[in-house]
């Protein structure tokens, strides 16, 4: 993980490990914190936005899934890199994506509403089915979730024509 001031961007996959790594305290620290503020929210009757997946992976990944096949994103703004993305259509990607939700949801109970930016501020396109893909998020959400909704930032081209069709 990046160091805090920068994780907003390293959640958008404009970058990774930037003044990483953060120690454990800090994270279970910080699990604790969101806890509280999801189960304020809930209480208030906001509805939390947890992130939603979308092929990240770790830059290593590829080391324990050689099988995988797996996108090189390059760089967001030098120096920064961006974390390589899985293939969304890759079976890969529905076993990462259900993990990844079940996790989140032992965390931070269930929500309805997932944030999930594939190729926010770029990000390299080339050979993904960027509408198949698309597809694909959405249908991971759903299994977890049948009321899911997916949010999306809609600034810089973003998002892409192929992932709203």
């Amino acid at each position: 993980l990046s160091l805090p001031s920068h994780l907003p961007w390293q959640w958008m996959s404009n970058l990774h490990s930037f003044g990483g790594p953060l120690p454990k305290s800090w994270i279970l620290s910080h699990i604790a914190l969101g806890q509280k503020i999801i189960e304020r929210m809930r209480i208030l009757g906001i509805k939390p936005v947890l992130q939603g997946y979308y092929g990240m992976i770790p830059e290593n990944f590829d080391k324990k899934f050689p099988e995988a096949k797996i996108f090189d994103q390059g760089n967001w703004v030098p120096p920064f890199h961006r974390p390589p993305m899985l293939d969304l259509m890759d079976p890969m990607f529905s076993k990462v994506a259900q993990v990844f939700y079940a996790e989140q949801e032992k965390l931070f109970g269930k929500c309805d509403h997932f944030a999930a930016d594939p190729f926010h501020e770029g990000g390299d396109v080339k050979g993904i089915d960027i509408k198949g893909g698309a597809q694909s998020i959405q249908e991971e959400m759903l299994k977890l979730n049948p009321n899911a909704i997916w949010v999306l930032q809609a600034w810089w081209g973003n998002p892409k024509d192929e992932i709203l069709s």
